[in-house]
């Protein structure tokens, strides 16, 4: 299935950038500009950068905080997974269960249609739990039923702070990489942020975006904090 990453980079390259299949390992700020280095030990010159792997993607394993100032968001690991369940299942409403299951905090049900639902798992032992377990466990395996099933697990990182960066010019980090609404999605906060990075971008003004970033998730971070 075709991705928007992969209709993203078409048109950059169709506009007539150079597309590097490469994942970079190190970036170091200089002088006048930064050294990007790549796996297998290729180095690069570049006049800004543009920091968007995603909270769950590779990254780049640099000396972030000493060399390049950026630090980023504090996380913790959740579980999620498709399930399987009785198609009389209600599937218009979210379910939430609190401390039912050791290690963690609680576990919601978002149905998507008839028989299927993303199962959502938030504690300190989320990378060790067993969704069988958690699926076979009242009151949820009394909810779902007898015939509930899982079909794939993953187990995220979800964000617990933002990320900060320290006035350096030339540094734009997208995403949830920077900010994101605490415990939602991170697709909203792609698109602003990488909207706000592009118009950015032209006149290098990195502080100017920082602050339309940080303005544009901080109250809803406060509300989730206290929640």
């Amino acid at each position: 299935v075709p991705s928007f990453d992969h209709w993203l980079r078409g048109k950059v390259a169709l506009a007539g950038a150079e597309v590097l299949e490469a994942t970079a390992s190190r970036v170091d700020r200089k002088k006048n500009g930064w050294d990007v280095e790549l796996e297998g030990g290729k180095k690069l010159v570049a006049d800004r950068v543009i920091l968007a792997s995603g909270l769950n993607g590779p990254g780049v394993k640099g000396h972030w905080d000493r060399a390049v100032h950026y630090i980023p968001p504090r996380t913790r690991r959740a579980i999620q997974a498709e399930v399987r369940f009785s198609p009389s299942v209600r599937n218009d409403e979210v379910l939430v269960f609190m401390a039912f299951h050791p290690g963690l905090d609680f576990v919601a049900l978002t149905p998507k249609d008839a028989g299927r639902g993303t199962l959502t798992g938030i504690g300190k032992n989320a990378s060790k739990v067993s969704v069988k377990d958690l699926i076979n466990t009242p009151p949820l395996s009394d909810y779902l039923g007898t015939d509930a099933g899982m079909e794939c697990v993953c187990r995220p990182r979800y964000v617990q702070t933002g990320g900060w960066v320290g006035g350096v010019h030339g540094l734009f980090v997208a995403g949830d990489l920077l900010a994101t609404r605490f415990y939602k999605n991170g697709i909203g906060s792609a698109y602003f942020t990488g909207s706000a990075a592009a118009v950015a971008l032209m006149g290098n003004h990195g502080q100017r975006y920082l602050d339309a970033v940080y303005r544009r998730f901080r109250w809803d971070n406060r509300i989730a904090r206290k929640l």
